[in-house]
């Protein structure tokens, strides 16, 4: 009896919670945004969840930042120290990711105080994916966040709930079914992906809910070398996934895209089309005004030119790769 009294005091029993969210952020050279998300999580009244990052090792000072601020949640940070690109990290993410549930998204989005909460709802009702139709930009004071907010409204405010609008930012979905379809490898700095990630979980006959009043927000490209980047990097995605994923051959994906790079260019040019666009777009604008009606001409042309340039790289990059190629990621744990 002594024996068990002495074995009662002297041990700690430790109540290990299980966790049922995985945020899984990935990350390469983020210090302009990673903490305004990471901060918002530290607000969070609940311990059943992690935070994971991946990172593409970095050269700024994101890791840093991150360590400096000596978060009190469940935080693990990874890093690739090999090659790949951002669905390479994403798919890390998803392998070592411990939740039921993985959200699965980049260091600009901003996840809200209330976000678990507002999961728990449809985790409640058996949904096996959440996607915030309103996740729309939140710097809107900025051309560039001006376009994408109003880009964002047009594009799918009439597709909710349907297999043309299937991914978001701040996305959540099971787990077990991230790992069975995993992001596919298209080339390093391209995107657009994520899209072709939806449809196979659509396919796959999950049960999806298009979330409203979430809350989620994005800081879209506050600067035209970011503008300009995005709009490349979508631009040389299209051409990476006929590639990559479609397995077109060579000539099929360059002659493809010098048609659509032709396009882009007349369009510039003639700038009637643009300005159609602008039209379309201001209809879903934050704000009615000639400024923002200014604001979203110049980006169109912006994104028509970044659309032409991007595919031009898009050609250069597969005429000099094969499809054989894998990346080969190697993973350091650094907390």
């Amino acid at each position: 009896m002594a024996k068990n009294n002495e074995f009662n005091k002297n041990t700690r029993v430790i109540y290990v919670l299980k966790i049922k969210y995985s945020i899984n952020i990935a990350t390469l050279n983020e210090e302009k945004d990673i903490l305004k998300n990471l901060d918002n999580i530290a607000k969070w009244k609940r311990n059943d969840f992690e935070v994971n990052i991946i990172d593409g090792d970095s050269k700024d000072n994101t890791l840093k930042l991150i360590l400096d601020r000596n978060y009190k949640f469940n935080l693990r940070i990874f890093v690739n120290k090999g090659t790949g690109d951002l669905n390479t990290d994403r798919n890390i993410g998803i392998d070592i990711a411990r939740g039921e549930f993985v959200a699965i998204i980049t260091a600009d989005t901003v996840l809200p105080v209330n976000y678990l909460e507002k999961m728990d709802e449809y985790v409640a009702q058996g949904y096996d994916m959440m996607l915030p139709v309103d996740a729309t930009p939140s710097n809107t004071n900025y051309w560039g966040g001006a376009w994408n907010y109003a880009e964002h409204h047009y594009l799918y405010d009439s597709t909710a709930g349907t297999d043309k609008f299937l991914w978001a930012e701040g996305t959540m979905l099971r787990t077990e079914i991230a790992r069975k379809i995993k992001f596919p490898y298209i080339n390093k700095n391209a995107s657009g992906e994520d899209g072709w990630f939806g449809k196979k979980i659509f396919d796959s006959g999950a049960k999806i809910a298009w979330t409203t009043g979430t809350g989620v927000s994005h800081i879209a490209p506050s600067s035209f070398p970011e503008f300009w980047s995005q709009r490349k990097a979508r631009s040389r995605g299209t051409v990476f996934m006929q590639y990559y994923v479609y397995h077109w051959s060579k000539s099929k994906v360059v002659f493809s895209a010098l048609l659509r790079m032709t396009a882009n260019l007349a369009m510039f040019l003639l700038q009637f089309p643009s300005l159609i666009t602008t039209w379309k777009f201001f209809q879903k604008a934050h704000e009615r005004s000639l400024k923002v009606f200014a604001w979203l001409f110049y980006a169109n042309q912006v994104d028509l030119l970044g659309r032409f340039w991007g595919k031009k790289e898009g050609i250069q990059a597969i005429l000099k790769q094969t499809q054989d190629y894998r990346p080969e990621p190697k993973v350091v744990q650094v907390k």
